[in-house]
């Protein structure tokens, strides 16, 4: 975790791009089909979203990419819900894994978003082949917020914000699914 500072901290690599970005882009899929992260006890984790970065992409339909830490504190269960990602929420589980953190406390989710130059909107990047794109480490992005000025969000609090509720569960009965792997994730 960084230290805790009185004051903000000028990085010249670092741009905030500001809370618009974590908003429309990871708001709209509250209700869409995703894998979430449970705790040991079955409970959701609140992710913690972060702008970190922002990068001139040099296209002029798509000229600027940002890097969005996703970070989930202790997570113990992996879940996947049916459906495809275009889909509602319906509510059945397709599987949970076990998930095993080598070298930290907090599993982190990189998602790359793209801000489209015609029509005023960020939207999710692919991604593929991203290294590191899920990966350990030792302190959430929220110890970011203060030291770098960074807007920053949680899940349970995008919903609020766009008054949509959370279709998945808070609770998960861990024991009423069979568990075949386990993830591993290293830093």
């Amino acid at each position: 975790m960084p230290p805790k500072i009185d004051k903000k901290v000028e990085v010249p690599w670092y741009w905030d791009p500001g809370p618009e970005i974590t908003r429309k882009t990871i708001g709209i899929y509250l209700a869409w089909k995703d894998y979430l992260f449970y705790d040991r006890a079955g409970r959701k984790i609140d992710e913690i979203l972060t702008p970190y970065t922002a990068l001139s992409t040099g296209d002029p339909d798509y000229p600027v990419l940002v890097y969005l830490y996703r970070d989930y504190p202790g997570a113990a269960y992996g879940v996947q819900w049916e459906g495809k990602m275009e889909d509602v929420f319906d509510g059945r589980i397709d599987g949970i894994w076990p998930v095993r953190l080598e070298g930290g406390t907090v599993l982190r989710r990189v998602t790359p978003v793209l801000y489209h130059a015609g029509v005023h909107r960020w939207f999710r990047a692919d991604g593929k082949g991203m290294p590191r794109r899920m990966h350990v480490v030792e302190a959430d992005g929220s110890g970011l917020w203060e030291v770098l000025g960074v807007q920053g969000t949680t899940r349970s609090e995008l919903g609020r914000a766009f008054g949509k509720k959370d279709f998945f569960p808070d609770q998960v009965d861990l024991k009423a699914y069979p568990m075949e792997k386990t993830l591993t994730f290293t830093p």
